[in-house]
């Protein structure tokens, strides 16, 4: 990847959100579909592409400084061309407006097993109701970003509801010792699953 050492060391040391990493890799074990919304740099798209065996990735990126950045990290790995991948430059929302796309209306085009992540900077409640469809569809595990204690809550309430089972990630011990940049008190994530998914 495009790397600026001043910004990106946690990345290039492999640090960088490493409280999901054994998430990723059983809940991408045997997705056949990837979402990745608020894909920034393209470090999750890349993921999904390169150590799982998804056949779709549909990735969401509005800023344009980002989407450039992406597309450089898929050259990097020489997946320019890949016709797995899908980028979208508008963000995924409850799709009521012209300017936010609504998951669901990819609902046709989602093979389960599927792995959606998010981190959408505030707007996760957007995107769940965005999902409704898919949400009670079934077959699909989530990686979602939560930006207050209000927002984790109305999230975790949407997920359960359609029977998922929501776990709450915190960030490390050793955040204390080596934090990451983020300038908000309440910042962790929720992992939704099927029941009865083995963490091994």
């Amino acid at each position: 990847m495009g790397l600026d050492l001043r910004h990106h060391t946690q990345l290039y040391l492999g640090l960088y959100e490493r409280e999901l990493h054994r998430w990723l890799q059983v809940l991408g074990r045997s997705a056949v579909t990837a979402i990745d919304v608020g894909a920034a740099d393209g470090a999750y798209s890349l993921y999904f592409l390169t150590r799982t065996a998804a056949r779709s990735v549909y990735a969401f990126e509005p800023d344009p400084a980002a989407r450039e950045l992406f597309r450089l990290n898929l050259g990097y790995n020489r997946l320019e061309r890949d016709e797995r991948i899908r980028l979208f430059d508008v963000p995924a929302g409850t799709g009521e407006t012209s300017n936010t796309i609504a998951l669901d209306s990819l609902y046709d085009s989602i093979s389960a097993p599927c792995i959606v992540k998010v981190d959408v900077e505030g707007n996760e409640v957007g995107v769940l109701a965005g999902a409704s469809r898919l949400l009670s569809r079934g077959g699909l595990s989530w990686i979602i970003e939560t930006h207050s204690a209000e927002l984790e809550r109305h999230c975790i309430r949407t997920l359960a509801a359609v029977g998922l089972t929501v776990e709450v990630v915190s960030p490390a011990w050793w955040r204390f010792a080596l934090p990451e940049a983020r300038p908000i008190p309440h910042n962790r994530w929720l992992i939704a699953h099927e029941k009865g998914l083995a963490l091994r």
